[in-house]
């Protein structure tokens, strides 16, 4: 199998590597541009904020909740 930027993937792989970027490919979670200026405003005015920030819709704490389409 051979990927699109021409490097070769051994045959014993293909399968596994295909399913997987078909996953990825098909996936219904995004991050978007709204949700890393929330993450980096929180980040900069927040003195106990975590060094990872899960988007919005994810999280439990109410924190700029909202719903994406």
């Amino acid at each position: 199998m051979r990927r699109p930027d021409g490097h070769e993937i051994p045959e014993p792989y293909a399968v596994f590597v295909q399913d997987y970027l078909t996953t990825l490919r098909s996936g219904t979670e995004f991050t978007t541009p709204q949700d890393v200026a929330d993450a980096v405003w929180r980040a900069v005015t927040e003195p106990d904020a975590p060094m990872k920030t899960p988007p919005a819709r994810m999280r439990s704490d109410g924190f700029a909740k909202r719903v994406h389409p």
